[in-house]
């Protein structure tokens, strides 16, 4: 996911056991709808630990599903870091990472852009969370080599910009099936929007369906 930045970019990467142990345990039920600051994406994490269930989304009135009993939002300039250049003007953004935890689940959210470089010509382009999902010190989603998923729906709005990547998503819902001993995950992503495309042409919507063999049998046992 990281391929798609230009410039300066400063990742911290925190990997199975420190991850679990920086994380924030999720509680209460924000009720934040705002989907973006100037364009930047807003993710809300909905979590229902008691069933190993967990879906992220675009934080728009849909995401305010009461069928989760906690909810959290991490907006994206929550997750970049001014950067300064040689005369010490803030002009490239840097990636931040955070930990939260729903039940088994470890979520990273990380700050992702197409350009790091805010006075160049891309540099007003929104910036958006990036994720990866993880249970018992493996990754679930995404599950193969992307290297993350980003939250929202790609615009390509500007002809200087680059072309969109393909691994996006309006929405994430993972849950475990006991009987199987299996985590499911279904990302929902919608086509991207173009520079002189219809505006009364709606997006179309795809899904990608893929399992993950883990038993969570440590947490099963809880109290």
């Amino acid at each position: 996911m990281q391929a798609w930045l230009t410039g300066v970019l400063i990742p911290l990467f925190l990997s199975g056991q420190a991850a679990q142990q920086s994380a924030i345990d999720i509680t209460g039920y924000d009720e934040n709808v705002m989907t973006s600051v100037e364009g930047d994406i807003t993710a809300a994490i909905l979590c229902d630990p008691g069933t190993f269930r967990l879906s992220i989304r675009a934080a728009d009135g849909d995401s305010l599903d009461r069928s989760y009993p906690r909810r959290a939002t991490v907006a994206a300039e929550a997750l970049i870091q001014p950067l300064p250049n040689h005369g010490g003007d803030m002009q490239y953004r840097g990636a931040l990472t955070r930990y939260f935890q729903c039940g088994p689940y470890s979520i990273r959210l990380t700050g992702g852009f197409y350009n790091a470089n805010v006075e160049g010509q891309l540099g007003a382009y929104p910036a958006f969370p990036i994720v990866q999902v993880f249970a018992d010190n493996r990754m679930i989603a995404p599950n193969d080599r992307r290297q993350g998923i980003a939250i929202g729906a790609c615009e390509r709005d500007n002809r200087l910009a680059p072309e969109c990547p393909g691994d996006w998503a309006v929405r994430i819902d993972i849950a475990y099936d006991a009987r199987r001993e299996k985590v499911a995950v279904v990302e929902q992503a919608l086509s991207t929007r173009h520079l002189g495309d219809d505006p009364s042409v709606g997006r179309q919507r795809s899904e990608r369906r893929y399992e993950a063999d883990n038993a969570l049998l440590l947490w099963r046992k809880r109290p």
